[in-house]
């Protein structure tokens, strides 16, 4: 049997793929790490108490970028 790398879809060439659309040009070049040290973390992370986030604060800056990448709501992004 010969081997036909095409069909095979590992997670480095699913990476590259990615990578090399207009979204993941654009996911590479926000400096996330930056601009989520520059705001402070949610009161609960501090303390401790209450409930964890969905989202670190890199994963919200993300989300506000798609949203506006998309023109799409909260709603019709969430449904997507």
């Amino acid at each position: 049997m010969y081997y036909n790398p095409l069909f095979l879809q590992t997670p480095c060439i699913l990476e590259d793929a990615f990578y090399q659309s207009d979204l993941g040009r654009l996911q590479r070049s926000i400096p996330f790490k930056e601009l989520a040290s520059k705001i402070p973390s949610p009161p609960q992370n501090r303390s401790g108490r209450g409930r964890k986030p969905f989202l670190k604060v890199e994963g919200g800056i993300a989300l506000l970028i798609l949203k506006h990448y998309t023109c799409l709501s909260d709603e019709m992004l969430i449904d997507r």
